[in-house]
């Protein structure tokens, strides 16, 4: 099973900055969606797609499915420069793959 860092709950407004959403939290078809604004309704941890979102009818998102937890960032994240969020997230990879000691 996935093993996701979850860092939203239920209900959490957030941005989603992906491009696709799943129809369950283990589906791996997957459909089109655009980025934006979305409300978190439900979480399942250990699931490949931990976060099922909706997007109000003022957001730009047309988000309604599971997402990656790589896709949802908090608000005011979108502030920062991109780059800076691709270095986090090649550091947790680095991280993630580094030889563990014993």
């Amino acid at each position: 099973m996935a093993k996701n860092k979850i860092l939203y709950k239920e209900n959490d407004v957030v941005n989603f900055i992906g491009s696709v959403c799943y129809k369950s939290s283990v589906s791996k078809k997957s459909t089109p969606c655009s980025p934006g604004v979305v409300t978190i309704k439900k979480v399942l941890p250990n699931t490949v797609h931990p976060y099922l979102i909706t997007a109000p009818e003022d957001s730009e998102s047309t988000a309604n499915g599971w997402a990656n937890a790589k896709d949802i960032i908090a608000l005011d994240t979108l502030d920062e420069e991109p780059a800076a969020i691709l270095e986090i997230e090649e550091m947790e990879e680095s991280a993630a793959s580094a030889p563990q000691e014993e």
